[in-house]
Order: structure tokens, then sequence, then C-alpha cells
């Protein structure tokens, strides 16, 4: 029988867990009290802090709320610089030392520093982290994936990936890494479940017809069967993943005409995210308020998004003032809101001129970002020309040009990667 399967989705903000215990067994995100950032308790904070005069580390929760300075070093979004494109590409043997401090006092932009950041924040989820949030397990028999963008899959990065996995601990008797978009892809239309056929004793099939029951995958292959599929013969997903510093547009592309599941998939990442969108909200804002909004911690600004972004309610400061009170306070954040979604449509519409899909079946919002009514308004809209089937999405509206709207709990909304990597598809891959 399979292993239990845990899968890391190493976010630029935020890193979520995705565990499935049987395969059988819903997989789900690994939740910890402390973790109070979000309602479902399952955001883990993507920092580290380094305190140099007596090499202590903290990671996580601990470390997100600190400040750089007084022989402190913090260490954010780091994720951008342990994945460099091809433009920026260095082997990583090459920078491999002896130096246990090697690149941590560089400034953004180093890979080394991002590597050995990398490594010690790793260490620590298996070390300490993960052994609390599932008590009991034995993690030397878990089988690890770490969701990485496509485009790294087959780089030294992805080996190096491997090699620090190792290191600290974790389990995978092949590659830890999996494409981040066929995750993302999973999590979302599977929601998590589960199922596997064992046509002869230790033979063992993904059950691919009950995990895909939500999604409008299997009307597609069952019309293309029957020959009423008309001239479509490519089943293609398209993935709007809004995150806190970049947002990452896949395309999962499945020939239905041929034989298994096998995808093919485009991405592109641009550096435009749901902090940015914080910097201009600020800006806006009169004094004293921006000031104060400015020096918000992650808890905070957690809690403003949920009020004022998705919401749009007021929000009171502890000291006074209220944001999003008065009618041209809301106007002006509105307008800041859809200039953010304009950006992000436009990304889309470059996205898919350079990737030209013959048609898009299915569409899934994902990414802490897309939790923005606006935004997700702004990119329906944008594929309204298309005859998209189904949108899977944070808060289903409306039908828009006749489309079926699909509610992503909302656990998978920001940690779709992870739960989709724990699933058994990719164990019997």
């Amino acid at each position: 029988m399979l292993p239990p399967s845990l899968c890391i989705d190493l976010g630029s903000a935020y890193t979520k867990i995705g565990f499935r215990e049987t395969p059988f067994s819903q997989a789900r995100l690994l939740q910890l009290e402390e973790l109070n950032l979000d309602d479902q308790h399952v955001c883990v904070p993507s920092v580290a802090a380094w305190r140099e005069r007596d090499d202590r580390w903290v990671f996580g929760i601990d470390a997100a709320d600190l400040v750089e300075g007084n022989g402190i070093r913090v260490y954010r979004n780091w994720k951008a610089d342990l994945f460099p494109d091809g433009e920026r590409s260095v082997n990583p043997w090459d920078l491999l030392g002896e130096d246990p401090h090697e690149g941590l006092r560089d400034g953004p932009g180093s890979y080394a520093r991002a590597r050995n950041v990398a490594c010690r924040y790793l260490a620590w989820l298996r070390q300490d982290l993960v052994p609390r949030m599932i008590p009991g397990v034995d993690l030397s028999k878990a089988v690890l994936r770490l969701c990485i963008p496509e485009f790294a899959m087959f780089s030294p990065h992805a080996a190096e990936m491997d090699r620090m996995l190792e290191a600290a601990g974790w389990h995978n008797p092949a590659s830890f890494c999996s494409s981040e978009p066929m995750s993302n892809l999973t999590g979302a239309l599977t929601q998590g479940h589960n199922a596997i056929l064992e046509p002869k004793p230790g033979k063992f099939f993904a059950d691919i017809p009950k995990m895909f029951a939500r999604s409008h995958l299997l009307e597609m292959v069952a019309a293309c069967q029957e020959g009423d599929e008309g001239d479509v013969s490519e089943y293609a997903t398209l993935i709007i993943d809004v995150g806190a510093y970049t947002t990452d547009f896949g395309l999962i592309s499945i020939d239905l005409t041929g034989h298994g599941f096998f995808p093919i998939s485009e991405n592109h990442s641009v550096p435009l995210g749901v902090h940015e969108l914080d910097r201009r909200v600020v800006e806006v804002l009169p004094e004293p308020l921006g000031a104060a909004v400015s020096r918000f911690s992650g808890r905070e600004w957690e809690r403003f998004h949920r009020v004022v972004y998705t919401d749009d309610r007021e929000w009171g400061l502890p000291g006074g003032g209220v944001v999003n009170g008065s009618q041209e306070e809301r106007a002006r954040i509105a307008n800041v809101i859809a200039q953010f979604a304009a950006q992000i449509a436009t990304g889309l519409n470059d996205f898919l001129e350079q990737y030209r899909p013959p048609a898009i079946q299915e569409v899934i919002l994902t990414g802490g970002g897309n939790n923005i009514p606006e935004l997700a308004q702004r990119l329906r809209k944008a594929l309204a020309s298309w005859g998209v089937a189904t949108f899977y999405l944070p808060k289903a509206g409306l039908p828009l040009n006749g489309s079926r709207q699909v509610e992503i709990v909302p656990s998978v909304v920001r940690g779709a990667s992870a739960v989709g990597g724990a699933s058994v598809l990719f164990d019997l891959a």
C-alpha cells in the first residue's frame, strides 16, 4: 500500500503543507493553532531571521514580525532568488562551499543567500514544525514533494533542491520536485479527494473518475470518446494564482485523442502581487493613517486584506482613525484595486497571446489575491470571449456568459498546490 505523502508549497510569503495519510484519505492542509494569520491556521510565514552575535535562528511565525537591525537579519521573499529564470541562471554546484554563513550577508538577488536560508528553513520544517503538526506520524516513512515553478523542473536548481531536502531528513525514492501548475490544477479540481484501483494484487492505479468527479475534464473525455466533441481534441485549464509578490499564469493542456493522463504545461510569472497592492493603498491614505498602516505586522495585514479588500468594510486603527470609512476614501481604495486588477488582466492577455491555446475549458483562480472580488470579476470578464465552461474560484458568483461556477473550499484557495501535490496521482504517475 502507498505510504503517507506530504507536499510543501513554498510560497514567497507563506508556506503551506499538504498531507495525505492513506490512498483513500482526503488530502488536507496541515494546521497549527499558533499560525493565527488566517482563519484556517495553515499559513506558515516564509520568513527566517538570524541573530549574528550568537548565531541564533528563528523561523515562521516567530520571525514574521521581526525588524531588520541591531544585529538581526530578516530574510523575506527569498524564493524569488531560489529559482532564477534563464537569464539569471547559475549552476548551484559552483556555489557550494564550507562556510556555514555563505551568502547570508548578501543582499536580495543572491542565489547563495537564498540557498542557505532555504536549507535552514526546510530543516526547521522537518525537525520542528511538521512533527508538531502531525504528532505520531513517522516522517521517515512519508514521501515528500516540493512544488517548484515549471521552468525550474529540469534545471540544476531542482537537483539542488533534492540534495537540500535529503540533507534535512526528508524522504522520496525519486525526485522531490513536482510541477507547481500541475499540483495546483490537481488540488483545485479534486479538492483533495483521493481514490485508487487495484485490478491485480499489488498493482495500483489512480481512480481518475472518482478523484476528478467535480471537474469538466471527464465530460470532455467522454464527449471525445463518443465522437461528439466536434473540433475539440484538447482539454485546457488556465490557472491564475495571485500571490503576495507574484502572479503566476499556468496552462495545462491534455490531448483527448491520445492515451493516458499526460499533460503539457506552459507557465509564466509576473512580479505583481498583493504586496504591491498594499503599497499602493498606503500611498493614497491620508496621514497619519498611511504611516500607521505601513507599520502593520503580518497578522494585521492579513486581517486588513479580509476586512478592506474582500469585504469592503471599515478598518478601525487601535490608536484612533478609520480606514475605508468615508465615501471619498472608499472610492480611492476602490480605484487602486481596479487599477491593480487591470494590470493582472493585461498580464493574462499577454500570456494568452504568447501561447495561443485553441480553447480554454476551465479556469482556476487561486492564491490570496483572488479573494478580492473585484480582481476575480475582472479576470472573468477578461476571459468572456473564450467561452469558458467552468470557473473554479474562492466565492462563486452569478454565472457569466453561461459558465458554471464552482466554489473552491477556503483552505484550497491558498493551498491548492500543497493539497494537489499530496495526491495519489503523483505517487502513481
